[in-house]
């Protein structure tokens, strides 16, 4: 993916993982998109979360940047990634055992 308005992108995994995982995006990605990113030496499809900022919240190292968007747009109703976050933290399973679990 190459745009001129790279974007930080928080990306969950389905599966065990707690935490999100921040990938380097554009600024036609939107929370609800999936989206093929690396992981380890292979790559995995993966809900984008939120747009603009780290999933921790101060990285400053480089970010992978995704692979490919399976979407044109939100694959989810509005408020599904809040709701994924809010039962993650709600049953202490994680946003990607949540989206393992709820979609």
């Amino acid at each position: 993916m190459t745009d001129s308005l790279n974007v930080p992108v928080s990306v969950v995994i389905p599966g065990p993982w707690w935490t999100e995982l921040t990938y380097e995006g554009t600024a036609a990605c939107c929370a609800g998109m999936r989206a093929w990113v690396p992981l380890g030496h292979g790559k995995r499809m993966g809900l984008i979360v939120s747009v603009g900022e780290a999933s921790n919240g101060n990285f400053n190292g480089k970010l992978k940047p995704l692979l490919a968007l399976m979407d044109e747009g939100s694959a989810l109703s509005a408020g599904t990634p809040e709701l994924l976050r809010w039962f993650g933290d709600t049953w202490f399973c994680g946003m990607g055992m949540a989206m393992k679990t709820l979609l």
